[in-house]
């Protein structure tokens, strides 16, 4: 919601997104604190509690993004804030290409996103816009308090019941308040999301609103299609080494599909000495290996159970070892080194190529990796 703003302020599309992916598809995904999902893969494993893992993933992905984020700056934004202030680009300019977008295809179906023709409430969809970073701010913000009613109650309302979803969630993680289990977040989000689509559409448009509704979903689903379409084919070759999938790639029965890629992650294990530090070099590896995937937690029982095979001889702890190779996965396949992952979104918002943002991502993400596991054998 905060892209138009960003890019009207002076951030570059690149910047943007590189923060999005840092943040996003990084720090958040790999230590997944509140839902904890990603912890609890790894802990059926491991063997070990999900919240140990939870915890040593958490310090792990603030010490990834803080330096991926440190030399994104200095790497690749500073230039870009630099290079765009000399040469301005419109917030209507299509910043993956240099051109204007209106007119053309739109990839994106926020069609009822404030332009100057619908008048803020979504009363007329006549100029449908092609991205979030397409949207012509105006030079200066109108106060809230001057709109219609219906805008102010909804400009009002739908962060504030996502932040009452994140109080709900920060509840049932930390407390016994709220009914919780870990993966529901994901659940509970995605459908107060549909909730509001809906009210806000029967608010706004009543007449036709079940219609509106339904093409709005349409679009949502179209879209998600459009976006991840490119991932299928790449993938597939990945999926070929994973048991799960290869079988029914390959047209074989269920169970007898070949496992290249954790047959590959099984027989280094046998090479890797038995010492702390090798052995968390070694996670990480595999971490990223397993990452190849595109989804980073797929694999993620796999190195559970290599951490907790690693850990006794290499005198490190097994939940350690898990969160590390935890943030590896993640962070490659999550994602922010592949781009048949779901980085691929972020630079369809921002309007990037994605094969661009993964090569400006590839040197602070690597680093901060390295430097996170080098602080976790000295931690723990």
């Amino acid at each position: 919601m905060l892209l138009p703003a960003a890019i009207k302020a002076g951030l570059p599309p690149l910047g943007a997104a590189l923060a999005l992916a840092i943040s996003g598809q990084g720090m958040a995904l790999a230590s997944d604190y509140v839902i904890g999902l990603a912890p609890s893969i790894s802990a059926s494993g491991a063997g070990v509690p999900a919240d140990d893992i939870a915890d040593r993933a958490l310090v792990l992905s603030l010490i990834v993004g803080l330096t991926a984020a440190v030399l994104a700056w200095f790497l690749t934004i500073r230039k870009e804030i630099v290079r765009h202030s000399a040469n301005p680009v419109s917030a209507t300019d299509d910043p993956g290409t240099g051109g204007s977008v209106s007119g053309g295809p739109a990839p994106h179906p926020n069609g009822d996103l404030p332009t100057p023709e619908n008048d803020h409430t979504g009363n007329d969809h006549t100029a449908p816009v092609s991205t979030v970073a397409a949207i012509d701010l105006p030079g200066t913000l109108t106060p809230v308090f001057t709109r219609p009613t219906r805008a102010r109650a909804w400009a009002i309302g739908v962060p504030a019941t996502f932040g009452l979803v994140l109080v709900y969630m920060m509840l049932g993680r930390f407390t016994d308040l709220v009914p919780w289990s870990d993966g529901a977040g994901a659940s509970l989000v995605g459908g107060t999301a549909l909730v509001l689509m809906a009210a806000v559409t029967l608010t706004t448009r009543p007449a036709d609103a079940l219609e509106h509704c339904a093409t709005h979903f349409v679009d949502g689903l179209v879209y998600a299609f459009k976006a991840m379409g490119i991932i299928l084919p790449v993938a597939g070759f990945v999926y070929l080494g994973i048991p799960d999938y290869s079988g029914s790639i390959l047209g074989l029965e269920d169970g007898t599909g070949p496992a290249f890629l954790f047959d590959t992650v099984e027989s280094i294990r046998t090479y890797i000495p038995d010492n702390g530090l090798f052995a968390a070099f070694s996670m990480l590896l595999i971490g990223m290996l397993i990452g190849l995937d595109g989804s980073g937690w797929a694999g993620l029982p796999l190195t559970g159970g290599i951490a907790a095979a690693l850990a006794p001889q290499a005198g490190i702890d097994t939940a350690t070892l898990a969160a590390l190779a935890q943030n590896a996965a993640t962070w490659t396949g999550g994602g922010t080194l592949v781009i048949w992952s779901s980085l691929i979104v972020v630079a369809g918002f921002c309007r990037v190529p994605v094969g661009d943002l993964v090569r400006r991502l590839a040197i602070p993400v690597v680093s901060g990796l390295l430097v996170a596991t080098v602080a976790a054998v000295v931690i723990w």
